[in-house]
């Protein structure tokens, strides 16, 4: 338990001791004291007498603030323990998009290799071309060279520069 925790835990122990009823504060008619700190019932039993007219309404609302407070601190620790499983769930989803993202860029690479295999191979047909006029050849040169480009058209489509 840390430390706000037992201190939370002493101040419920302690609000749960208190006289129960609404507490309210007035002028004293009772002692020398200038305010009194009264239960909000028909006979007025005093809780405190104090000087100060702010240290009478501090005690008198001390109850309900305190009770007030630690449902806050509640409600908030339930939030942030929400946003934590939140914020763990968010991290396996990045987790998962960098491994989807390495795995796109190996495919990218390979496509680009590919690319770059079908323009070797084109070329060397061009080359067998000028040696000399081969229908074959002919063929070979120009469905390497149109894969080449629907190649690097999709990846264009995609939004990555062929290389």
């Amino acid at each position: 338990m840390t430390d706000t925790e037992k201190k939370i835990a002493e101040i419920r122990e302690a609000l749960e001791k208190v006289t129960p009823e609404k507490w309210k504060y007035m002028p004293s008619i009772h002692s020398e004291f200038a305010y009194e700190v009264c239960v909000d019932t028909f006979f007025d039993p005093i809780v405190a007498s104090v000087i100060r007219k702010e240290d009478a309404n501090l005690i008198a609302n001390a109850p309900e603030w305190l009770r007030f407070l630690i449902q806050a601190v509640e409600m908030y620790r339930e939030l942030m323990h929400e946003l934590d499983k939140e914020n763990d769930h968010l991290h396996e989803k990045i987790n998962e998009l960098e491994k989807l993202k390495q795995e796109c860029n190996k495919l990218i690479e390979a496509l680009n290799e590919l690319a770059r295999d079908f323009y070797r191979l084109s070329r060397h047909y061009h080359a067998c071309l000028n040696e000399a006029y081969d229908e074959r050849a002919f063929g070979k040169y120009r469905a390497f060279e149109q894969a080449a480009q629907m190649l690097e058209k999709v990846l264009k489509e995609h939004g990555v520069r062929a290389e």
